[in-house]
């Protein structure tokens, strides 16, 4: 049957000079700059006869096909509107559109309104389906239809969460929402990160501050105890010359405040200073993410999906222009130029890719499988067999270099090879096979499949160069820690890992000042001891040798032990209401502090930016109000807790 169908539209088609003129005629705009102009491939003369035909309508006819049908939905008339949705997934076959995301979306406002208002369940779902059809593989259509689940039965929370799960493989398998999504993963976790660690270190100097203080004036004399801290002051005042920096002032703190940390401050103290030391890489990560989904990847890959996408095009020709041996470029270039019938420089563009691919990478069997569709279009048929049998050699396991060359050997009436080859396509994939052979139509687009540029490539080109330095990475660095270079941040978090080490080592023939735990006056304690609370000399005569004091003497002392006791008591539950964790990082428990305040960084986060602080729905639809209110209800509850639990808590304070 298939032979039969074929040899049809052989006979069928128009010859000698009836036929369409696709290699003689001129392209329907100039060549890219940076592209050589294209010569018979091969030494092949071109032959029309067994060329394909170029679609004659563009995208304004296929624009003006799409308000033909909101006028006709706007009457009530759906029969027609269907049919005008039947042209119009025509007319994007033909001119090579892989995807109609913004008519995909009317129609899923359609649907809505059909399920809503109407309650037409079938009308619909009809729609929902003519948005796949005119989209695949757009998340937004499992959304609707997981939101939809939930409205209709709400019990059914096993559809819901099918759908729900659809919608987040469609968006992890798209190349930009992927890339931003990843970008947005990225820098929302080293703000949380920032964050934590801000409140850390203001924890650490409230908790601490007192003992640096006294080991001062144990180790300098008075006067000269008031001139380090005066030029400590000024070297934490530089920040106000350069702006957030310098941000490596950390690591000296946090040297100091080792010796008198609990085991999980260490434990934090080791995690900021990994976080510093990786800062500027994960600032290139961020920037160079952003970039690939908003870039020249990014055009490369809007260019794929749509060739008629001006912005991607010229996007794309000016990485050719800086770099002529870029191949994906060139080759998402020249699969663009062959769907819009742009031959000559199709064939210029894919010969330039398959020239400059690596050896044995994957791609170059897509490139050779669409360079013999440009040169099958062209009328070059034996230049053509000769790039598809290199497409199926380089990669035997597609189907559409099989596929493609059956309907090369149909065309030139070699029934038999035609037959043998689709046989072999068809074992490969039957299913996308049969659904590609129902055209039969010569259109050069619907008549060939086309590769375009893998996912997996798009990737590898933004990965490989995840890490190297970036403009904007190297201004924010400026911003975060003055003009020291980059590299001080892995050097100085290195010298601070020793340092610690050799603290920890030293640990038990150390000898440290910190404030007595029941007058806040200086206290010496042996780290190696065994932990039990500080007491200076004074309280030790009074509460522990019970030496015979002064009345007065000893009320003094009293009253100072109660204002001290009210002050840290006062002050952790000062902190509960400054932020959640924030007490819990007064008291010593960073762990528990960390966890706490992450979790209502995060809450903040996606309260203030619902989408991520860097991706961005398409059609910039807004999160439901429902959803905000429950976030902030979240952390108003955590806020409450942590302030109701710190209150609660004992009065004698770690």
């Amino acid at each position: 049957m298939q032979v039969l169908l074929s040899l049809l539209v052989f006979l069928l088609q128009p010859g000698g000079g009836n036929a369409p003129a696709v290699a003689n005629a001129p392209p329907a705009s100039a060549p890219a700059a940076g592209l050589p102009s294209a010569a018979p491939a091969q030494g092949e003369t071109p032959d029309s006869q067994f060329g394909l035909a170029t679609p004659v309508r563009g995208e304004a006819e296929l624009f003006g096909l799409w308000q033909l049908r909101r006028k006709a939905v706007a009457d009530g008339d759906e029969a027609r509107a269907d049919d005008l949705q039947r042209q119009v997934l025509i007319q994007r076959r033909e001119l090579g559109i892989e995807r109609l995301d913004a008519f995909a979306l009317d129609l899923l406002d359609e649907a809505g309104r059909a399920a809503t208002v109407t309650v037409d369940l079938n009308r619909s779902q009809a729609l929902v389906d003519q948005a796949r059809t005119l989209s695949p593989g757009l998340p937004e259509i499992e959304t609707a239809q997981a939101t939809w689940a939930l409205e209709r039965q709400p019990w059914a929370l096993h559809r819901w969460l099918v759908h729900t799960v659809k919608a987040m493989s469609l968006r992890l398998q798209d190349f930009q929402r992927r890339t931003l999504l990843a970008s947005d993963l990225v820098w929302t976790t080293f703000i949380i990160a920032g964050a934590l660690l801000g409140l850390f270190l203001v924890a650490q100097v409230f908790r601490h501050g007192l003992a640096l203080y006294h080991g001062l004036g144990h180790t300098f004399p008075s006067v000269l105890r008031v001139v380090l801290l005066a030029a400590a002051g000024l070297l934490v005042a530089i920040p106000l010359y350069f702006g957030f920096g310098p941000l490596l002032l950390v690591f000296p703190f946090l040297i100091l405040v080792w010796p008198l940390q609990r085991a999980n401050e260490r434990v934090v103290s080791v995690a900021c200073v990994l976080v510093l030391a990786g800062t500027p890489w994960v600032l290139r990560a961020v920037d160079r993410l952003s970039a690939a989904g908003t870039g020249a990847t990014h055009a490369l890959y809007e260019l794929g999906g749509n060739p008629h996408h001006p912005r991607a095009a010229e996007a794309v020709a000016a990485v050719l222009v800086r770099r002529p041996s870029d191949w994906q470029a060139a080759f998402v270039l020249g699969v663009s130029q062959k769907r819009q019938g742009q031959l000559d420089a199709a064939i210029a563009s894919l010969t330039r890719a398959a020239s400059h691919v690596p050896p044995g990478d994957p791609e170059a069997a897509r490139i050779q499988n669409d360079l013999g569709n440009a040169l099958f279009a062209s009328g070059r048929p034996n230049a053509a067999e000769k790039a598809y049998l290199e497409a199926i050699r380089l990669d035997g396991k597609r189907p559409e270099p099989y596929f493609n060359i059956s309907r090369l050997y149909t065309r030139t009436v070699r029934l038999d090879k035609a037959r043998e080859r689709f046989g072999e396509a068809s074992a490969l994939d039957p299913e996308r096979v049969a659904r590609w052979n129902e055209d039969l139509d010569p259109n050069l687009n619907r008549f060939v499949v086309d590769l375009g540029l893998s996912a997996d490539a798009l990737t590898h080109r933004e990965v490989d160069t995840l890490l190297s330095p970036s403009p904007l990475a190297t201004r924010a660095w400026l911003r975060l820690a003055g003009p020291v270079p980059e590299a001080a941040a892995p050097m100085g978090a290195s010298v601070v890992l020793v340092a610690f080490t050799v603290l920890a080592a030293v640990r038990r023939r150390s000898l440290v000042v910190v404030p007595c735990s029941r007058c806040a006056l200086s206290a010496e304690v042996h780290l190696g001891a065994p932990e039990s609370a500080p007491l200076c000399e004074q309280c030790q005569n009074l509460f522990i040798r019970n030496i015979p004091v002064d009345r007065r003497v000893r009320f003094e002392k009293e009253e100072r032990i109660a204002r001290y006791a009210a002050v840290r008591l006062w002050g952790v539950r000062a902190g509960a209401l400054v932020f959640p964790g924030f007490a819990s990082f007064l008291r010593g428990r960073a762990l528990r502090g960390c966890l706490a305040a992450g979790l209502a960084v995060f809450l903040i986060l996606r309260i203030l930016l619902p989408e991520g602080v860097l991706y961005e729905p398409f059609g910039g639809r807004p999160t439901s109000g429902a959803h905000g209110v429950t976030l902030a209800l979240g952390l108003v509850a955590l806020w409450l807790f942590g302030f109701v639990r710190t209150w609660r808590a004992a009065r004698e304070v770690a």
